[in-house]
């Protein structure tokens, strides 16, 4: 399935909850946020969910200023490609926000970050930020004029 999120147009699922695209085997998602959409939730997976079951294909476009996606649990947990095949794209001042992102996470995964002047933010209030690429050698990631701040952790 598909959606797009435009505007000012939010989606919150909760801190407790889990916002998934392409979670399951056979399965493809593909959500499209602009123009300062918002996508809020506990943990955000990508292209799969689990590393023990095989998951889906899962894509992300993030694309304008003020559009955000937010990982807002008590692990804040973002993945793309995990046991699926997922990517993520953050482009023109969209931001990611959250705790942890891993890209390609388990074997028979297939994941891909894509920053160009957008930015991902890795940020807590205990010191666990972590951006995890590269745990499988099917993922891959690029980033272009990344903006470097206190809160990033590369």
């Amino acid at each position: 399935g598909s959606a797009s999120l435009t505007g000012a147009s939010s989606i919150d699922v909760s801190d407790t909850g889990t916002a998934y695209v392409g979670r399951f085997v056979g399965g493809a998602g593909t959500l499209a946020m602009d123009g300062g959409s918002t996508l809020r939730a506990g943990s955000v997976a990508i292209g799969g969910s689990s590393d023990a079951v095989a998951g889906g294909s899962g894509s992300v476009t993030l694309a304008g200023a003020g559009t955000e996606l937010r990982a807002t649990g008590a692990s804040g947990f973002t993945s793309v490609g995990r046991s699926g095949v997922g990517s993520l794209s953050v482009t023109n001042q969209a931001k990611v926000a959250a705790i942890a992102l891993t890209v390609g996470r388990a074997a028979g995964s297939a994941g891909t970050l894509t920053v160009n002047t957008g930015t991902v933010e890795l940020a807590a209030s205990r010191p666990v930020r972590r951006l995890s690429v590269l745990r499988s050698p099917w993922a891959a990631w690029a980033v272009s004029a990344r903006r470097p701040s206190s809160t990033t952790a590369w």
